[in-house]
């Protein structure tokens, strides 16, 4: 079994040489950035016989494109995973949202998800790309996310200086995914950084690297989640959250509004995931589904995410009881008011 590089995919039963001629980085420094990442095949090591990659035929390896079918639709894809491709969740359903991300994805535009806390848009994307065999970099933006944080930054090795590549140019080379988690909490830096790489077949330039212009893999797509549409919002729900350059949002070709997966939905997600009884389960999601209208009416100010759900679920197989399992997973979260409110919602289908 081959290894890979994780600065830009190269393959080999070993990547030492690699790591040094192509990147100048010694194993002790790739290590410190990729702690578990084997830089030797079980078969060199063991002193099997294997062939070892000359210089010029080093290369990103290169898969099979396939298409997939995904419930209704079809999707391109590999036909192989590669080292970034996320593991296949056999319990998650698609919503119906799935047709138009995979159409905006083969269109080649820039995506963005907008929905409450928890309810399954990052999920959809690692899906998508799981069981599409996709390369996938997920990252996650907030307050403090720095432009070296994107694009990269030179540090001291030995006596010379080398560039670090970001997240940003490694994607656009290769032609990953990459998903960008909490786009509301994007700095103006990184929002205007961006600018440019959002447009169609956007570059990014490298001020840092000598000016240096990188052009977009063909495969290369920027898919991006929110809890706000980037005007702000008062509920306190979502504090931390920007105000965002209409020029920036304008860029996001398809903009797809996700909510919580329809009861049945729910309900089975549940089940796939914790063995309880399937009237427990479905008495969990109507607890869930009420405050969900008690949050719309602005009688509770917190939501219940499906994420919340199933670990309620999860609290109640280990505990077998529902006050307990409630307490731990949702009530010692709440405002005073907003506990009373929830535990009156528990009471009515639990008793």
């Amino acid at each position: 079994m081959k290894v890979y590089c994780c600065q830009c995919g190269f393959e080999g039963h070993e990547i030492v040489t690699h790591l040094r001629e192509e990147h100048n980085l010694s194993v002790f420094d790739y290590l410190s950035t990729f702690a578990s990442a084997p830089v030797v095949s079980d078969e060199l090591m063991y002193g099997l016989p294997v062939k070892l990659l000359k210089p010029k035929e080093r290369d990103i390896p290169v898969y099979e494109k396939v298409t997939h079918r995904i419930g209704d639709w079809e999707v391109e894809g590999f036909a192989e995973p590669s080292h970034l491709t996320p593991r296949i969740d056999t319990s998650y359903k698609f919503p119906p949202e799935t047709e138009l991300l995979i159409n905006g994805i083969r269109h080649g535009d820039k995506s963005l998800l907008v929905g409450p806390t928890g309810c399954g848009k990052s999920q959809l994307i690692i899906q998508l790309a799981a069981q599409t065999n996709t390369p996938l970099i997920r990252f996650n933006l907030h307050g403090e996310t720095s432009v070296s944080n994107f694009v990269g930054h030179w540090v001291v090795q030995g006596k010379e200086m080398i560039f670090v590549e970001g997240v940003l140019p490694r994607a656009m080379k290769n032609g990953y995914w990459l998903l960008m988690d909490e786009l509301d909490a994007c700095t103006p830096q990184v929002s205007f950084l961006l600018h440019s790489v959002l447009e169609e077949k956007g570059s990014l330039v490298m001020a840092d690297k000598d000016g240096e212009v990188v052009e977009p893999h063909p495969d290369f797509r920027i898919i991006a989640t929110a809890n706000t549409i980037g005007k702000g919002e008062d509920s306190g729900l979502y504090s931390g959250t920007q105000i965002l350059n209409e020029a920036f949002l304008d860029r996001f070709a398809t903009i797809i509004s996700l909510s919580y997966l329809p009861f049945d939905s729910e309900v089975a997600v549940i089940l796939e995931k914790v063995s309880i009884e399937p009237v427990i389960a479905a008495g969990m999601t109507q607890v869930a589904s009420e405050i969900r209208r008690a949050f719309d009416e602005e009688t509770v100010y917190s939501t219940f995410s499906t994420r919340r759900l199933v670990n309620w679920a999860r609290k109640f197989a280990t505990l077998g009881d529902i006050r307990k399992s409630s307490e731990i997973a949702i009530l010692n979260r709440l405002s005073t008011d907003d506990k009373k409110v929830v535990e009156e919602v528990i009471q009515r289908y639990f008793g």
